[in-house]
């Protein structure tokens, strides 16, 4: 449980530092590139400092053929452990940076309530997939503790006019949902058959693969860089790949069908609170109800 908290606080802080960027009229595209860049140095130093390229020298053949053959299952080799988390890596990054991109393009064309809504909810995929593929069973306390915590990112972000809107499917909140959610089954995939020993490498793929499209569309772009939004993303950095490595490593105490919601419903709480005492935001009261609901839901999913 520790690791999930630590991965619920520096989520947390992502959304907080951005919050400041969005005041300092920072530029997306670059904070999110340089974010990147960070990421990938810190996964490098990890996968190396783990010895996540041990098995590079003797197991090529064998890192070939299960990249382009090996099915999921287990036990696994080293070797193969490698392929999978550079395989299920560059998905990862696909669908991080597609997520990210869709997630503005949501936020311009359905509001931002409404597209962060909807992000939150695709939570939904890793959990049905634990569920549904690896018998993942949660307790009944801890199934009301799910239903919970859907219920508070409801309350915290759509408001009637939103809940509304959803009545017409737009392809824009549709692809955030899939992409948002794909992004966090790769964490599960991983966990559930690679070895602990390359999470680095795969988190190394994952903001690697993510990084290179980045900066294809930030050199297409061909606008000269500012250094405020530069270091601004370099900051950002450490804690969006320590989330993804919390979330990971908490993956091996709790089951995942509990742990995203319990991510979900943290960060919101987090969030909120920051958003009050660090930026002076007002909360309304379906916010406060919001809150209650989602450490309600911690609470009963953490309950064991």
């Amino acid at each position: 449980m520790v690791y999930l908290v630590l991965s619920i606080v520096c989520s947390t802080g992502i959304a907080l530092l951005l919050k400041y960027g969005e005041q300092k009229n920072r530029d997306r595209l670059t904070v999110i590139t340089f974010n990147y860049v960070v990421a990938v140095v810190m996964s490098l130093a990890f996968s190396v400092a783990e010895g996540a390229f041990g098995a590079v020298g003797a197991g090529t053949e064998q890192f070939i053929h299960a990249f382009f053959v090996w099915l999921p299952a287990s036990p696994v080799s080293s070797s193969v452990s490698m392929a999978w988390a550079v395989k299920v890596g560059i998905l990862g990054g696909l669908a991080y940076f597609g997520g990210f991109m869709m997630y503005l393009r949501g936020i311009r064309s359905s509001g931002v309530a409404l597209t962060g809504a909807i992000a939150r909810i695709a939570i939904v995929i890793p959990l049905l997939v634990a569920v549904i593929i690896w018998n993942e069973r949660p307790d009944i306390h801890q199934w009301v503790g799910i239903i919970i915590a859907f219920l508070s990112i409801l309350v915290a972000q759509l408001s009637i006019s939103d809940v509304k809107k959803l009545r017409h499917v737009r392809t824009t909140l549709l692809l955030v949902f899939l992409l948002v959610g794909t992004g966090e089954l790769a964490n599960k995939l991983f966990q559930q058959y690679g070895l602990v020993q390359h999470k680095s490498l795969f988190l190394l793929t994952v903001f690697g693969t993510a990084l290179l499209v980045s900066l294809v569309f930030l050199i297409r772009r061909f606008r000269p860089v500012r250094l405020s939004d530069a270091s601004l993303g370099l900051i950002v950095g450490v804690p969006n790949m320590l989330t993804s490595y919390f979330l990971i490593r908490s993956f091996a105490s709790v089951p995942a069908s509990v742990a995203f919601p319990v991510y979900g419903a943290g960060t919101i709480v987090l969030i909120a609170l920051g958003g009050r005492f660090i930026f002076a935001e007002t909360l309304r009261k379906r916010e406060w109800t919001a809150i209650a609901l989602a450490a309600a839901a911690v609470v009963l999913m953490s309950w064991s």
